[in-house]
C-alpha cells in the first residue's frame, strides 16, 4: 500500500495509460512494519514545477510521523497505522493524478478546502486557522493566501495531515465529536508550529492518558452511573461536541472552580501553550446539557411545525369555504373576508407555539427565540387587532371591506398555490355532498357541519396526507426508474446489446471486442457454476467457446436467441442475476476509469453474534416444531442447486474458455465432504461466510479487469505465470480491503475460533479487528483495552493466536452505547482508501455486480480531480531553474472558483437491495416486500428530492467526509438505537449530498421467524420513537427545506 513508483522510472517516457501500472508494488507486512527504500514519488517531475526545489520521498513522510509521535506521545502502533493509512490514501489519489496533486487534494479535503470541516469550524469560531485572534472572522482571501503558502511546502502539508490522523487514530470515543477533535487539533498544531525546533519529547501514551482519557471518563460516568438517567439528564456526545461550536462556550473551558489567577480559562493562555494546559482542564465544570431530549409529545409540535401550519391552514380554508357557502347571504362582505383571513393568523399562531416549545429543548437559543417571539406577537397584534376593531366598529363601511381584503391577500397569497393543488384531494376525499345542503335547514346543519367536519376531517386529513404521499411516492419512483432508459427496450434487446455494453460500460472501450468480452462473460458464468447454480449442460451452453483459431470465439446463443428454458430454469436465481445484469447495463451509468486509476475502498462489516459457518450439528439438528432440519429444508428449497452439487461434474473445457485458476473453486478441489456440505448450506443461509465469500468477489473482479486492461503485462509474463499472479494480487490488495469488526472475538468458543481460522485460511487478505483485554492483578481495576488488527498472513503464536499487525491501546472499554456503533468506531481506523462500503453480516454479492465497482465509485466527486487545480509556474528562460516564489496557481484549490466545488460533496451513494430470503416461506416473502418498498422505491424517490438518508447496509460512504464529521454512526446509548440513520442525518445536515443508484445491487437476508420479526419490528419502532427525541430531528424539522420534510415526517 505504499505510495511509490519503481526506482529510476521517468514518467515522461511512459504513455499515460501505462503510468499507473508502473507504480505497482508488493504489499506485505514486512513493508508495513519496517522502513523501506521505496521512494515517495519525486515531486520535481515535469507535472509538478510548483515544487521544483523540493526533494520529498516516503522516508521523509515516515520521519514526520516519528517526529510527531515523539513530540506528542502517540503510541508506536498508532503511528505505524496512521502512516500506512495516509500512504494508502495518497496511493489511491496518485493513481489518477500526479503525486503532488494527491497530497494537495488530501490537504484540501482534510484541512483547508472549502468543504473541509476544520475550515468551517475555524471560520465559525473566528480562529481563521492561524494563531488566536479576538478580531472578527478571517475572510476567504486571507485564508486562501495562507493555505496557498502552505501548499508550496509538501512537508508542511504532510505534517498537518499526519497530526490530524494521529490525533484521530488514538481518539477512541472522541471520534464521535468532530468539533472537539478540531479544537484539539487547533491547539496541537499551534503548539507544534511554535516549537518545531524544540527537542522536548513526551512519553508514549501521553496524548491518550492526559488528553483523551479525561474526556472518555467523563462520557463513561455520564452513561454508567449507579442510577440510570434519562436522555434529558445525560450529557452525551452531541452535548459535549456542541460546546465547541461557539467561541463563547469555548471561553468557559476552565481549570478550576474559582481562582485569583488572571488565567481563568484555556483561552487566557498563549496559543502556543494551550495544548500542554489542556490536560489540566476540569471537564466536569465545563460540559453542560445543550439540548434536552425530554420524553414529551411537544416534540411533534417543534419538529413538525411547518407541517402543522400547512395542514391546519388548508383545513381552515376548506372549512371557511363550506361555512361561507352556507352563510353568504347572512354575513357582511367584510366579515366574510375577515373569516378567511384568520387563516394567516392561525399560521403565525402555530409558529409562535412551536417557537415557545423550543424553549423546553434548546436552552442555547432562548435569547434569540424570545426576540423572535416578541416581534411575531407585535406583528400578529397589529395585523389582526386593528382590522377586527375597524370591522366591529362599522362592518358595513367600504373601509372595513378594503382593510379585510388587503389583510387577506397580504397574509395568504404565498400559500394560494398550495390551496389550489390540494383542493383536488379534498374533493376526492369528501365529494360534493356539502354543496347540496338545503338552506332551509341552516341552523341545524351549520352546527352539525362544524362539529362533524372539524373532528372527522382533521383526522382524515392527516391520514390521507400520508396515504397520498405513499401513492405519489410509488408513482414517481416508478417514473424515475424508467428515465434514462428506453421504455420499450425488451429483454431480448438487453441480451443482444449485452456484449457491447460490457465493452463500453465495464471496460470503457469505444468498440466491441469479443476477445475482451469473452473472459468477463465466461468468468460470470463460471462463478454461477461454482455456486452450483448451473448444471454442466447449461454451463457449457452459456459460454464463449474458442474457435479453431486461438483468437476466434463462438458467441453463446443466448445473445442471439434468448430462450430461458434452453439455458436455465425460468424464475431461477440464474435468470434473475443475468437479467438484472443485462438490464442494469442498459441504463446510463458512470464511465469507468482503468483499474489502476480506481480509488481504493474498504468493505466494512460489523459482526456480533451472527453465525460464521454452520456446523454439521446445526445443519442436521431436527427442529422441534417443524420436525425437519436445515439441511433437508435447503435441499428441498434449492433442489436444482443440490442436484448440481451432487453431480460434481468434471469440466473438460477449461482450456478452451481461458478461465484463470483463482476463478475455479469448489468443483475442482478435493476437500472433506462434510466441510463441503457445511459450505453449501452456509452459502444459502444468513451467515458471515456467505457475506465474505460474496464480497471477496471484488478481489476476483479487480484481478480480472486488470488482466484484460493490460495485455502487455500478460504478454511479458507468458513464461512466468506466478509473476503475473503476484502482480494481480498486488493490485487487488492496493485497491480493495475487506475488514470485519468482531465485537465478541475474545469471547468466541472453540468452534467459533475454528470457523474464524477457516475464514482466514480461505481468504488470507481478509482483515479482522477485535477488542483485546488485559486484566490487572487487582481484579477491581478495569482491564486495559486494545484495538487489534489481524489477517490471514499473520504469524500464529504458540498460544494459538495470531500476531497482531497493529495493537492500539484505548482509554477504556469503547462499548458505551448499544454496541454496533462502538464496534464500528473502534475498528474504523483500520479501514483504508477513500471510500467505505458498509455491509451487514447477512448479505451477499456476486461477481457480475462486483465488476461495476469502477462505475459506482465514479458517483463521487473525488473520482475525477479537476484539471484546473494543476499548479503552473510562470514561463522562464530554459536555462533558469524556477523558484518557489515564481510559481502561480491558475485556480486555488482552497477557493470555490472551480466548477466542481460549486456542488456540495457527495457523502453517501446508496444502492438497491435484493432480499434473498424471500423464498423462505410467507414470512420471508412479507419481509422481502417491505424491504423492496423501503430500500428501493422509497429511497429512489427521496434521493431525487434530496431527502434520502443512510440506513447502514450496501451504501458507499465518502471516508474523508464522514470521518471528519463524527464517523459513520452515532453511539449514545438508547437514544441512537437506530445508529446508522443518524450518520445520514449528520452528513445531510452538514452539507453532504446523498445519491441513489439503480444499476448495482447487493443481496440481503431478512428475518424469517415470528420471534425475530417481532424483535426487529420492536427495535425499529423503538428507534423511531427515540429519533423523535433527538436533536437531529429537531434540526431537520426546523431547518430542512420544505420539499424534503415529508420524507422524514
Amino acid at each position: 500500500m505504499a505510495y511509490s513508483q519503481l526506482n529510476n522510472v521517468n514518467n515522461s517516457d511512459i504513455p499515460p495509460a501505462q503510468q499507473t501500472s508502473q507504480q505497482i508494488h508488493n504489499c506485505d507486512h514486512s513493508s508495513q512494519d519496517s522502513q523501506t527504500n521505496d521512494q515517495y514519488t519525486r515531486l520535481n517531475d515535469s507535472t509538478s514545477l510548483y515544487l521544483t526545489n523540493f526533494n520529498f520521498n516516503r522516508l521523509d513522510i515516515q520521519e514526520i510521523f516519528n517526529t510527531l509521535k515523539n513530540k506528542f506521545g502517540f503510541q508506536e502502533d498508532n503511528s505505524r497505522n496512521m502512516f500506512d493509512y495516509l500512504m494508502c490514501m495518497l496511493d489511491s489519489r496518485a493513481s489518477r493524478t500526479n503525486p503532488y496533486q494527491a497530497l494537495l487534494t488530501l490537504h484540501v479535503d482534510y484541512i483547508g478546502g472549502i468543504d473541509a470541516n476544520y475550515r468551517k469550524w475555524c471560520f465559525a469560531l473566528g480562529f481563521g486557522g492561524n494563531v488566536d485572534s479576538e478580531n472578527d472572522l478571517q475572510d476567504n482571501e486571507q485564508w486562501n493566501k495562507r493555505m496557498d503558502s502552505i501548499s508550496k511546502y509538501p512537508e508542511e502539508m504532510v505534517r498537518q495531515l499526519a497530526l490530524w490522523l494521529l490525533l484521530w487514530g488514538e481518539a477512541s470515543s472522541v471520534r464521535f465529536m468532530s468539533e472537539c477533535l478540531c479544537f484539539i487539533f487547533k491547539l496541537a498544531y499551534d503548539y507544534d508550529k511554535s516549537s518545531k525546533s524544540s527537542q522536548v519529547q513526551l512519553l508514549e501514551r501521553d496524548y491518550l492518558d492526559n488528553i483523551i482519557t479525561p474526556i472518555y471518563r467523563y462520557i463513561k460516568d455520564q452513561c454508567y452511573e449507579d442510577k440510570p438517567k434519562d436522555h434529558a439528564e445525560t450529557i452525551g456526545y452531541d452535548d459535549i461536541n456542541q460546546l465547541f461550536w461557539y467561541r463563547e462556550t469555548i471561553n468557559s473551558i476552565v481549570f478550576q472552580k474559582k481562582s485569583d489567577s488572571p488565567i481563568k480559562n484555556i483561552m487566557d493562555v498563549h496559543h502556543s501553550k494551550r495544548y500542554l494546559k489542556l490536560r489540566h482542564v476540569k471537564w466536569d465544570l465545563v460540559f453542560i446539557k445543550t439540548y434536552k431530549e425530554k420524553r414529551t409529545w411537544l416534540h411533534l409540535v417543534v419538529n413538525f411545525t411547518r407541517i402543522w401550519i400547512i395542514e391546519f391552514t388548508i383545513f381552515w380554508y376548506f372549512m371557511t369555504y363550506i361555512i361561507l357557502s352556507l352563510n353568504k347571504h347572512k354575513l357582511e362582505p367584510a366579515v366574510q373576508w375577515s373569516i378567511v383571513a384568520i387563516g394567516g393568523a392561525i399560521s403565525t399562531f402555530l409558529m409562535i407555539i412551536g417557537s415557545i416549545c423550543e424553549l423546553f429543548f434548546d436552552p442555547l437559543r432562548i435569547n434569540l427565540i424570545l426576540i423572535q417571539l416578541l416581534i411575531l406577537i407585535i406583528i400578529v397584534f397589529i395585523i389582526n387587532f386593528v382590522p377586527i376593531y375597524i370591522i366591529m366598529k362599522d362592518p358595513t363601511s367600504s373601509i372595513s371591506l378594503i382593510v379585510e381584503k388587503v389583510k387577506h391577500f397580504v397574509l395568504l397569497l404565498p400559500i394560494m398555490l398550495i390551496l389550489a393543488i390540494r383542493i383536488v384531494q379534498f374533493q376526492l376525499d369528501f365529494g360534493s355532498a356539502f354543496l347540496d345542503v338545503n338552506c332551509t335547514l341552516y341552523s341545524l346543519i351549520l352546527v352539525l357541519a362544524i362539529v362533524t367536519m372539524f373532528s372527522c376531517y382533521l383526522i382524515l386529513l392527516f391520514s390521507s396526507t400520508y396515504l397520498w404521499y405513499v401513492i405519489w411516492n410509488v408513482i414517481f419512483s416508478v417514473a424515475i426508474c424508467t428515465l434514462g432508459r428506453p421504455i420499450r427496450t425488451s429483454q431480448k434487446d438487453n441480451f443482444t446489446m449485452l456484449p457491447k455494453h460490457i465493452c463500453t460500460k465495464i471496460l470503457g472501450l469505444n468498440n466491441m471486442e469479443v476477445s475482451y468480452v469473452s473472459p468477463i462473460w465466461n468468468s460470470i458464468i463460471t462463478s454461477m457454476y461454482n455456486e452450483h447454480q448451473l448444471s454442466i449442460k447449461n454451463f457449457e451452453s452459456l459460454l464463449y467457446l474458442q474457435g479453431n483459431d486461438r483468437d476466434s470465439w463462438n458467441s453463446p446463443p443466448i445473445f442471439v436467441n434468448h430462450n430461458d428454458e434452453q439455458y436455465y430454469q425460468p424464475m431461477s436465481e440464474v435468470e434473475r442475476r443475468i437479467t438484472f445484469f443485462a438490464k442494469s447495463l442498459s441504463n446510463n451509468i458512470q464511465d469507468p476509469l482503468p483499474i489502476q486509476k480506481m480509488p481504493t475502498f474498504t468493505v466494512f462489516t460489523p459482526h456480533y453474534s451472527e453465525k460464521i459457518l454452520l456446523s454439521l450439528r446445526e445443519i442436521c439438528e431436527m427442529d422441534q416444531n417443524s420436525r425437519i432440519n436445515w439441511f433437508e429444508y435447503l435441499k428441498q428449497l434449492h433442489s436444482t442447486e443440490w442436484e448440481n452439487y451432487e453431480k460434481n461434474d468434471t469440466i473438460d473445457i477449461w482450456d478452451s474458455i481461458r478461465i484463470q485458476d483463482y476463478l475455479k473453486e469448489d468443483n475442482l478441489t478435493k476437500e472433506d465432504e462434510n466441510l463441503r456440505k457445511r459450505k453449501w448450506v452456509s452459502r444459502r443461509a444468513q451467515t458471515l461466510f456467505r457475506t465474505i465469500s460474496g464480497f471477496m468477489n471484488y478481489q476476483k473482479a479487480i484481478k480480472l479487469l486488470y488482466r484484460i486492461e493490460n495485455p502487455e503485462i500478460v504478454a511479458s509474463c507468458t513464461n512466468d505465470p506466478e509473476k503475473l499472479e503476484n502482480e494481480m494480487a498486488s493490485v487487488a490488495r492496493r485497491k480493495f480491503k475487506f475488514l470485519v469488526s468482531m465485537q465478541r472475538y475474545n469471547e468466541f468458543d472453540e468452534e467459533e475460533q475454528k470457523n474464524v481460522d477457516f475464514l482466514l485460511r480461505s481468504y488470507p487478505d481478509l482483515q479482522i479487528a477485535y477488542l483485546d483485554q488485559v486484566p490487572w492483578e487487582n481484579k477491581e481495576i478495569e482491564p486495559k483495552f486494545f484495538s487489534v488488527l489481524i489477517d490471514g498472513h499473520c504469524e500464529i503464536l504458540p498460544n494459538g493466536k495470531r500476531k497482531p499487525i497493529y495493537r492500539i491501546q484505548l482509554p477504556g472499554n469503547p462499548f458505551l452505547g448499544d454496541g454496533k456503533s462502538d464496534n464500528q468506531n473502534h475498528a474504523i481506523i483500520f479501514c483504508r482508501g477513500e471510500y467505505i462500503q458498509l455491509i451487514d453480516a447477512n448479505q451477499d454479492n456476486y461477481l457480475e455486480e462486483c465488476l461495476k465497482i469502477k462505475n459506482i465509485l465514479g458517483e463521487f466527486d473525488q473520482y475525477n480531480i479537476p484539471e484546473e487545480l494543476i499548479p503552473k509556474s510562470e514561463e522562464k528562460s530554459s536555462d533558469t531553474k524556477p523558484r518557489t516564489d515564481d510559481i502561480k496557481v491558475t485556480i486555488s484549490p482552497y477557493s470555490s472558483v472551480s466548477e466542481s466545488s460549486k456542488k456540495h460533496p457527495v457523502a453517501i451513494v446508496g444502492t438497491c437491495e435484493y432480499i434473498f430470503s424471500k423464498n423462505y416461506g410467507a414470512l420471508g416473502d412479507l419481509t422481502a416486500g417491505k424491504g423492496q418498498a423501503f430500500s428501493t422505491l422509497t429511497q429512489r424517490f427521496t434521493a431525487k428530492v434530496g431527502g434520502r438518508l443512510h440506513y447502514g447496509h450496501t451504501d458507499f460512504l465518502n471516508a474523508i467526509f464522514m470521518t471528519t464529521r463524527g464517523g459513520i454512526s452515532k453511539a449514545m446509548k438508547g437514544l441512537h438505537l437506530s445508529e446508522d440513520i443518524f450518520a445520514g442525518i449528520n452528513s445531510f445536515s452538514r452539507g453532504g449530498r446523498i445519491k441513489h443508484c439503480e444499476y448495482i445491487q447487493c443481496s440481503k437476508g431478512r428475518d424469517i421467524g415470528l420471534d425475530s420479526i417481532l424483535h426487529f419490528t420492536t427495535k425499529t419502532s423503538t428507534g423511531m420513537g427515540e429519533q423523535n427525541l433527538s436533536r437531529e430531528y429537531y434540526y431537520l424539522g426546523t431547518q430542512l427545506s420544505l420539499d424534503s420534510s415529508p420524507s422524514h415526517a
